[in-house]
């Protein structure tokens, strides 16, 4: 115990004399405390940052460094400067990690998010510009009004590996809460962003084919949506788990434009794992997969959503009135859905002419109520549903989508166009059980009320 007391105090007294104010920083918020955060950043790997408001322009952090706080009184102010209009303007940045084997306690950051004009202005940047960066731990950013991203996970010829960002609480930001541009074993966990501009999360290849973009985690999100879009790069290895959209927590003053109106935006991913989700108060899509005019390549394929609950989302959106867009997967699973559906709108939307051997909509276990229809333009395969539409239930579905298990009410099943000239299909299926078949899909072990049929015999 005594030799434990020993190496507690001598190394809690090396942080000391490691304190930046050692080097004459003030920490008052009115004195410019650049060179002496850096110097000592510089010369120690160890710095301490007592609590108080230091006025920074820009920090870099090199390899081998732990930097020491007082926790969130800890703050770093950003000095009003020229705006950065480049995303390497790295003096534009207040915190810039250039090395590896960092990390970095609990800390405030506040940006100028209206007197600058640019938009890379960030909080805290990864920018590998001479190597890869691995090992970097944030354990906790308070950051606020920044005209750029709160953290930006970049990359140059280089990426990043193994990077965990953890309770992190942003609000008024331009751009993203999290901007991930490439990288591997990226782990964020507890990220809660308000007023983003662009996205809560945005998970957005931007490296060369040959960089990875995978095995990344997010745990805990509350954000105003997510985004995760592989670009030059597939976005591969994806889990997302207790995850809350809310639309309200979108748009950053001033205001960033054009902002994402979609919740859950994935495009170009592989083996993408969303649960435990709630997406609400969205002006349109609530998922959106992207369209699937792009070539094959570009379309995203095991993709699974559990335990997702949608609600009050596709307010505004006129082209497709649907809720979830399902145009750019090839197939998508969900398990465990609930979902309340506004009266003129479908909950899945995939797109006619060209949906064949592509947007195979997996649905086991559902709770469905209201909407236009259940689903639109889709190859689905549905298990276990409890639905309650409002009008048609299915519109121009596969010739191999399958209903079991299952009991529906709506308007009516198909469109009438789809069975009339069919004589052997009738347009009621009332308390039916048992096996049917339809020139459009099969229903097993269902039981289906068409709420115009009953309507019709009782005339």
């Amino acid at each position: 115990m005594a030799a434990c007391f020993f190496m507690f105090c001598s190394t809690n007294q090396k942080v000391i004399q490691n304190s930046v104010k050692n080097n004459g920083a003030k920490g008052d918020g009115i004195h410019d405390d650049t060179q002496a955060i850096q110097a000592a950043l510089d010369k120690n790997e160890t710095v301490y940052l007592p609590k108080g408001t230091y006025l920074v322009s820009h920090l870099i952090v090199r390899d081998n460094r732990n930097i020491k706080t007082d926790g969130f009184e800890t703050l770093l102010k950003q000095k009003s400067n020229q705006a950065a209009v480049a995303p390497l303007d790295i003096d534009k940045t207040i915190i810039v990690i250039l090395g590896s084997n960092v990390v970095i306690d609990k800390l405030s950051c506040e940006g100028n998010i209206n007197a600058y004009e640019g938009e890379q202005n960030h909080a805290v940047l990864l920018l590998p510009t001479t190597k890869n960066i691995q090992n970097v731990h944030l354990k906790g950013l308070n950051i606020k009004n920044v005209r750029g991203d709160a953290v930006c996970i970049g990359n140059t010829r280089f990426f990043c590996e193994n990077i965990v960002v953890e309770n992190l609480t942003a609000q008024n930001i331009y751009r993203n809460g999290v901007s991930i541009t490439s990288g591997r074993g990226i782990q964020l966990t507890n990220i809660d962003v308000q007023q983003s501009g662009m996205d809560g999360i945005d998970i957005e290849g931007e490296g060369t084919p040959e960089m990875p973009l995978e095995n990344l985690t997010i745990t805990n999100a509350f954000i105003g949506n997510l985004c995760v879009t592989g670009i030059t790069q597939k976005a591969k290895n994806i889990n997302v788990k207790q995850l809350h959209i809310d639309g309200q927590r979108k748009g950053s003053s001033p205001p960033y434009k054009p902002m994402n109106p979609a919740g859950i935006i994935v495009s170009e991913t592989e083996n993408a794992v969303f649960d435990a989700v709630l997406i609400e108060n969205l002006p349109e899509f609530a998922i959106l997969s992207g369209d699937v005019e792009k070539k094959e390549s570009h379309l995203s394929k095991n993709i699974t959503f559990n335990n997702l609950t949608v609600r009050t989302s596709s307010l505004n959106e006129k082209r497709y009135n649907a809720y979830i867009c399902v145009m750019g997967f090839t197939d998508v699973t969900f398990n465990n859905l609930n979902a309340n559906v506004e009266k003129d709108k479908a909950l899945f939307l995939g797109k006619p002419l060209t949906f064949k051997g592509t947007q195979q909509v997996n649905l086991n276990k559902a709770t469905v109520k209201g909407g236009q229809h259940l689903a639109k333009n889709c190859h689905l395969l549905g298990k276990e549903m409890t639905v309650n539409t409002e009008g048609v239930c299915l519109s121009g579905m596969t010739e191999t989508s399958v209903i079991e298990k299952s009991e529906i009410t709506c308007l009516r099943m198909t469109e009438k166009t789809e069975t009339s000239d069919n004589t052997k299909i009738p347009m009621a299926y009332n308390t039916k059980k048992g096996n049917f078949k339809s020139a459009k899909f099969d229903l097993k072990n269902s039981r289906v009320i068409e709420k115009e049929e009953i309507k019709t015999q009782k005339d």
